[in-house]
């Protein structure tokens, strides 16, 4: 079930970066010590809220609203209750999240105080209690597929979670695509503050769009620079592993959308390469609505219509389609309402991605 602990600390690693860092009272730390100490935390929960320097300095009283106050004061003991919990503490965060979005595109929610909140929020809360997936899973998939990877593609960058805690890596470039410059200067600088990364990995970032009519792009390599300013040719077939995680559920046009995505990360796959990842699958978590509960269900529409998912239509099989469609080897299975695949030997249809403008 979902524990009073967990609820607290979801709320004060959530808040913190998006809420103003004065406050008037201070937050004991027995409450924060047993949060953390709690057995139920989500890893990826306990690692944000443990490094959260601000942590000891919230006003829990004038930040936090009184309906996820009355949600803390009761520890959920039936699914009626649990449900009522998880959708109280949805509300609130989905309302955070929403607040940061300028404009109705998937894009415009990674600001920069949205990146700080990204694992806790995506890893820590939704992924594990709506979409049930956890971040070990995919962790897990990440450490398989980057096995003896060389030259890897990582497309829709999120924060650099799972490339930052690879167990092993034989890795010596990785290229960031993604349509936000904020969210490629964040992973870069995660990455480049570990050892191996700043020592031994060349990391470029590409400003692109995964769904551009196929042409030529250009990158900027990591330096001193944060500009994207030294142009490398984007060349098909020159990837040892290419990820997209977390994307296809963000791009908005149904199959056909998904099929050019998937064209177009196989054209730049070698033939013996890896193509993997996962994504929310919104029209069969709406068939299975008993189950997956009001807080999925809600929270999933409320981000179609804020424009930061596109897949109130995605279904298994058209994913399976899609991939099938585009590669030789296909692997593909279900985690909660997510489908997760690893796909192998492209069908050559050389398309590549366009700069974006």
């Amino acid at each position: 079930c979902l524990s009073k602990d967990f609820l607290v600390l979801c709320c004060f690693a959530l808040i913190t970066p998006l809420m103003l860092p004065s406050a008037a009272a201070t937050v004991t730390r027995t409450v924060v010590t047993r949060a953390l100490a709690s057995a139920r935390l989500h890893p990826s929960l306990f690692e944000f809220a443990r490094h959260s320097a601000a942590l000891s300095h919230i006003d829990v009283e004038s930040i936090i609203p009184k309906d996820v106050q009355q949600v803390l004061e009761t520890e959920p003991r039936t699914k009626e209750t649990y449900d009522d919990s998880v959708l109280t503490i949805a509300r609130w965060v989905n309302g955070l999240f929403a607040d940061q979005m300028s404009a109705p595109t998937s894009e415009s929610a990674y600001t920069p105080a949205a990146l700080n909140v990204y694992d806790a929020l995506v890893w820590g809360f939704n992924s594990p209690y709506l979409w049930r997936i956890r971040q070990d899973q995919i962790q897990d998939l990440y450490n398989e597929c980057l096995l003896g990877s060389k030259k890897h593609c990582e497309i829709a960058v999120g924060t650099g979670l799972f490339l930052a805690n690879l167990e092993e890596t034989s890795l010596e470039h990785v290229t960031l695509l993604d349509l936000k410059p904020d969210t490629m200067e964040a992973c870069e600088k995660r990455l480049l503050e570990i050892d191996y990364y700043r020592n031994h990995v060349q990391v470029h970032k590409v400003l692109a769009n995964i769904l551009d009519e196929p042409s030529t792009s250009t990158i900027g390599s990591s330096g001193s620079s944060q500009q994207l300013d030294q142009l490398v040719q984007l060349q098909p077939a020159s990837f040892d592993s290419i990820a997209a995680n977390f994307l296809i559920h963000c791009l908005h046009g149904g199959r056909d959308v998904t099929q050019t995505a998937f064209q177009n990360c196989a054209a730049l796959l070698k033939p013996d390469g890896v193509f993997f990842g996962s994504t929310i699958l919104g029209h069969d978590l709406e068939q299975d609505a008993l189950q997956a509960g009001p807080a999925a269900l809600e929270t999933n529409r409320h981000y179609n219509e804020l424009g930061i998912f596109g897949n109130r239509d995605d279904t298994y099989r058209d994913i399976a389609k899609a991939l099938h469609e585009t590669f030789d080897d296909v692997e593909l299975w279900r985690i909660g309402y997510c489908a997760v695949w690893k796909a192998r030997q492209p069908k050559r249809g050389d398309r590549v991605v366009s700069k974006s403008d």
